[in-house]
């Protein structure tokens, strides 16, 4: 009692408000009695208030940092837990997963089909992501991905959500099952989080048709959206179901008035969908997907998907990663309406906020309006227009300042808002200057459209252009007087002769005599000097055969700047500059081509040429079959050549053989041989690459009547060989060799198809039989085909380079006994390649030894457990430019022995 009466009565000294309740004494203001005690009096509080002791205290003031007030305004320790777990009862508990509608197949690399919910409805996948193995035996252990395939019509709209129990950090990837023109599904989006047992987005699918969803862990989806090798997991706990919701309809604001900005994250995976209704035609409209939201760059790759109110989709575009901005371009047609959909190609890390800017760019008409660049402010673009007509070729150089925060990107459109150029980056003009251009082969309008890299405001690029009204060339006719056109600054193109032609599908073009001639104040350098190789010709000026002296390059050109001429010469040690002069080129499609005249930078501005443009058919003689020739009779030489056209499979042997006639001739056949292909550079050199797609001919081979290395002057027919390296058409040239032929001088070409010998397989490999332990093989390769690319891989031991010739090849099969050794001894006039396989199926390989011509020798001894059938392979090889040499026959010397 005592304690009780003396602490009552300090309190009264210090707080007036202060009653006690003891002895029938009333309680203070603010207080009431309550069994026997005085208590604070009850308080409302407002939001974001809590009543403490009577009080109200806002509840961040109340706790520290970790903390929270609980509903009796104690702060007690927030619950955090760990991946995989949630709270439960103030505790962190594994989470368990709802049991899957649908499970992922049992064959590891098998997929199941399976049928979404209707709107409103969900599907539940489950699965495990397991113990990584090595499936294809290259050493590494391959990731495991669980693949479902479903159908699904354009416009259905999935919210995908994976859960894990902890393990797995579950990652998706959907894409359709179709491709687009460039082998690329039409339509990816991933789903990624990089430290959660949950993955969640929306997607918005824009093609009917069956798409692919495959699930994985979170490092085997980032690594493979990267290109980059992959550290496989996975294990038994590495579980997850994947949720699929279909959302029904999606709900889409309508932009009434621009400009617009739309800004929010993707923390929940969610689409943001915009109408653009009655743009008025002609009218353009942009959108700009920012990388640097806020300030900063943030880890989305956004994307934009438009589609017109029909569901045609009009654009997919992507950023090209985290700090690039995506965009689009519209233009305002009559009677159609845009659904934007604001979406993400893949979410990489936690920030994830987005701004948007949609917006008419700031357009200026070139044609009557200066063009040259200016400031671009944020949430804007700038769109330049010029007005072509056909036979202009438009070139434009764009680049920012050195002193430039961040690049610049630009992209050329055509009339309709296609996109003519990617979308290019600009950079300081002394590191990345970017040239753009457009031929326009009939009257245009082009587009050139600018803005920051970044998606925000870009403080100064600048922009320079030229229009070259390019002549049109007549054939069978010297074409004079054709000017030299100035290029833009900026390092752009050099000055060049620009002239166009029209040509049809099938024919072949050549230019002759060209003649240049020196401007008031500039020469073409060279034209005055004879030479015998480029050494000899001062800058910018090449030997030129055809000329009898030096002279500028010539190139023939599709619309789309593609070479196609002049042809190559693929076996010259100049490769891939080896061009062969007079010009001429094969037209692959009908159009508008362009012809170049060039001496680099050494071109005169105001200088101008001649030149004789001819056109030539060559003469279709079809496609040979074992048993069936294909030929043509009485041909002449037109202007000294005749061209042919002929079919064959890939990796076809063929034989082209052409007789004089009559018996009395002057003809002394000589053939050369095209097919096309690209130059492609290969770790040290070029090579040439045949591809029936190609627009460009190289001369891979040519062939006459020889002694001592010279063509023979006698008139007698000639056969060469030749194998098809593609399924498709090559080209071949029929001329005199010593130049003497007359008018009246005719021949017959005849192609022929050799058979395949019993043994260019694997399996049916013929068998080595040994005499005292030796056997000798004499045969040719003529008539084999590849198949070497149907077996296993080849594994190199320490002496051997481990790779089969792109050639031809027989194969030939001998049992050995473990410890003995075979040896071979061979010879060969082409290029030879040897590979000794256990079997055909297994991938052990004894050696693999290549040689470019003559003899070798090669010994190979059975390991120990290596007893078996072992297969000799001879392969042909390559030479300069990977054009196949295999028109010789070998010898082989095979010993067994056993030390």
């Amino acid at each position: 009692m005592m304690r009780k009466a003396v602490g009552c009565l300090v309190g009264a000294w210090l707080l007036a408000s202060v009653g006690c309740a003891d002895d029938g004494k009333k309680c203070g203001f603010g207080t009431t009695e309550k069994d026997g005690k005085c208590v604070a009096d009850a308080v409302s509080c407002g939001a974001g208030e809590i009543d403490v002791d009577g009080k109200c205290l806002p509840v961040a003031f109340t706790c520290a940092t970790g903390s929270t007030l609980n509903a009796d305004g104690i702060c007690v320790a927030d619950l955090v837990c760990g991946n995989g777990t949630h709270a439960d009862d103030g505790n962190c508990v594994p989470n368990e997963l709802p049991t899957p509608d649908v499970t992922e197949s049992l064959d590891p690399d098998g997929e199941v089909a399976i049928i979404l919910p209707a709107a409103g409805g969900s599907l539940a996948l489950g699965g495990v992501i397991d113990t990584p193995v090595d499936i294809n035996e290259d050493g590494y252990s391959d990731a495991d991905w669980d693949r479902f395939i479903f159908t699904a019509e354009a416009g259905t709209y999935l919210r995908i959500t994976a859960l894990s129990e902890g393990a797995l950090l579950p990652a998706f990837r959907l894409m359709s099952a179709a491709n687009d023109d460039t082998g690329w599904p039409r339509f990816m989006r991933w789903g990624l989080d990089t430290s959660s047992a949950r993955s969640s987005r929306e997607v918005y699918l824009p093609f009917a048709g069956e798409y692919i969803l495959d699930i994985s862990d979170y490092n085997h989806a980032l690594r493979t959206l990267r290109h980059e090798p992959v550290l496989a997991v996975g294990g038994d706990d590495f579980t997850y179901v994947a949720t699929l919701e279909n959302l029904g309809e999606p709900n889409a604001v309508n932009a009434v008035t621009l400009p617009r900005i739309e800004e929010g994250t993707f923390d929940s995976g969610r689409l943001r969908f915009v109408r653009l209704d009655n743009l008025a035609p002609g009218s353009v409209t942009a959108a700009v997907f920012a990388a640097d939201a806020h300030g900063e760059y943030n880890d989305v790759i956004g994307a934009f998907l438009v589609l017109d109110q029909t569901g045609q989709v009009i654009a997919d575009n992507a950023a090209g990663g985290t700090s690039d901005s995506a965009d689009v371009l519209l233009q305002g047609r009559p009677n159609v309406d845009y659904l934007m959909v604001i979406d993400h190609w893949a979410v990489l890390g936690s920030r994830r906020d987005y701004r948007i800017s949609i917006h008419q760019p700031t357009l200026t008409d070139c044609d009557v309006g200066v063009c040259e660049g200016g400031e671009i402010p944020a949430d804007d673009t700038n769109l330049y227009r010029w007005t072509l007509d056909e036979g202009d070729f438009l070139v434009v150089g764009a680049f920012v300042s050195p002193d430039a925060p961040y690049p610049g990107m630009v992209q050329l459109f055509d009339t309709d808002l296609k996109p003519i150029s990617d979308d290019t980056i600009l950079w300081d003009p002394a590191f990345f200057p970017v040239t753009l251009f457009k031929y326009a082969d009939r009257p245009m309008t082009v587009y050139l459209w600018s803005h920051s890299y970044t998606g925000g405001p870009l403080p100064e690029y600048y922009v320079t252009h030229e229009i070259a009204a390019t002549p049109e060339l007549r054939y069978n006719q010297t074409n004079s007087n054709l000017p030299v056109h100035p290029m833009p600054e900026g390092q752009t193109f050099w000055p060049a002769g620009i002239d166009h032609f029209e040509a049809n599908v099938g024919q072949l073009v050549f230019f002759y005599q060209l003649t240049p001639h020196d401007g008031s104040e500039y020469a073409w350098l060279g034209t005055d000097v004879e030479c015998w190789t480029d050494f000899d010709c001062p800058g910018g000026s090449v030997c030129r055969p055809d000329l009898g002296r030096c002279g500028p390059l010539e190139f023939i050109m599709t619309s789309e700047m593609e070479q196609i001429g002049p042809v190559v010469d693929v076996n010259s040690w100049a490769f891939p500059d080896a061009y062969i002069f007079a010009p001429f080129a094969y037209i692959s499609k009908t159009g508008h081509y362009l012809h170049w005249v060039t001496a680099g930078g050494y071109t005169p501005p105001d200088g101008t040429y001649d030149v004789y443009l001819r056109l030539k058919t060559p003469a279709s003689i079809g496609k040979p079959s074992v048993g069936t020739p294909v030929g043509l009779q009485n041909q002449g030489l037109g202007g000294g050549s005749s061209f042919f056209t002929i079919e064959a499979e890939e990796m076809q042997w063929i034989d082209i053989t052409v007789t004089p006639t009559p018996a009395i001739s002057h003809l002394v056949p000589e053939i050369w041989i095209y097919n096309f292909g690209e130059a492609t550079w290969d770790w040290v050199l070029y090579r040439w690459i045949p591809d029936a797609a190609a627009g460009q001919l190289g001369l891979v081979a040519s062939f006459c009547n020889e002694e001592g290395g010279d063509c023979v002057d006698v008139s007698q027919p000639l056969t060469a060989s030749y194998i098809s390296p593609y399924a498709g058409r090559s080209v071949v040239m029929v001329m005199d060799a010593i130049d003497q032929a007359a008018t009246l001088d005719t021949f017959n070409i005849e192609v022929t198809a050799l058979p395949r010998p019993a043994n260019d397989t694997c399996v049916d490999a013929e068998a080595i039989t040994l005499e005292s332990g030796v056997a000798t093989v004499s045969a040719s390769l003529a008539g084999a085909s590849n198949s070497v690319s149907d077996l296993p891989a080849a594994i190199p031991d320490d002496s051997c380079y481990g790779f089969y010739g792109r050639g031809p090849e027989r194969f030939y099969r001998l049992d050995l006994l473990e410890g003995e050794t075979l040896t071979v001894d061979a010879a060969a006039e082409f290029g030879v390649v040897i590979n000794i396989l256990k079997g055909c199926e297994l991938r052990t390989l004894g050696c693999v030894t290549e040689y470019t011509s003559g003899a070798f020798h090669q010994e190979y001894q059975v390991p120990t457990g290596g007893a078996g059938s072992y297969t000799l392979i001879v392969d042909s090889g390559a030479t300069t430019g990977d054009v196949i040499d295999a028109a010789g026959e070998f010898e082989l010397n095979v010993s067994v022995t056993n030390d």
